[in-house]
């Protein structure tokens, strides 16, 4: 009867070391659950907010800045000034792409105002960094640059808190970004008249500033 006993009380308290372990599996379970609905919810959320398609390649743009310079020092990498022109050039391809298709079907975020020109100003200054470090331009045309673009994102950020006004791209703008496209075509491939090019495309991009001052201040008021 003893031995009876000590079976039924020791499968008694494998029973309820058991029963524990399945109540903490069920919370584990349902606390993984919850954390999911709130990761899919919080996915579905920002996804039906950012993700159309010109935002979705603003985005990729982001991840092209950080493969640029990465190709651009890859020693082990034959021609790889080449493959990290090819990421610039598809970075420009996709600036193209974004703010066409969003006009053309109407996809326009405030968002997308605002992180379009971010990634076209962080890939061209990442660019220049890359240049610089290998002695093809100058550091004041850096600090120029850095300061000029400083300023319009300070400037964007004081006039949509302030005045709720969103910077957007003006003909001035597109025509610096796209000479400084061909000026650091020139310069990787080290074309002649590259820095002549350059020259020029530092003046537009400080005309551009002092448009974009004028048009979007004289706006707010």
């Amino acid at each position: 009867m003893a031995s009876l006993f000590c079976i039924s009380t020791d499968e008694f308290a494998l029973a309820e070391v058991k029963q524990v372990q399945n109540e903490g599996i069920c919370l584990i379970l349902i606390e993984l659950i919850t954390e999911a609905e709130f990761i899919m919810l919080l996915i579905y959320r920002i996804g039906g907010w950012l993700m159309n398609l010109p935002n979705a390649l603003t985005l990729f743009r982001f991840v092209l800045i950080g493969i640029f310079p990465y190709l651009y020092f890859l020693e082990g990498l034959e021609n790889n000034k080449v493959w990290a022109f090819a990421v610039f050039i598809l970075a420009g391809i996709t600036d193209v792409l974004d703010g066409f298709i969003a006009r053309r079907f109407n996809l326009i975020t405030k968002w997308g105002k605002l992180m379009d020109p971010l990634a076209d100003k962080l890939m061209l200054i990442t660019v220049l960094i890359c240049l610089f470090i290998e002695e093809v331009i100058p550091l004041w045309a850096i600090l120029i640059i850095v300061l000029k673009e400083l300023l319009m994102i300070l400037g964007a950020a004081f006039l949509y808190r302030n005045r709720k006004i969103v910077v957007q791209s003006n003909i001035y703008g597109k025509l610096a970004t796209f000479l400084f496209y061909v000026a650091v075509t020139a310069l990787i491939f080290k074309l002649p008249f590259a820095n002549y090019i350059f020259g020029v495309a530092i003046f537009s991009t400080i005309l551009a500033l002092v448009k974009y001052a004028d048009l979007n201040f004289r706006k707010g008021n």
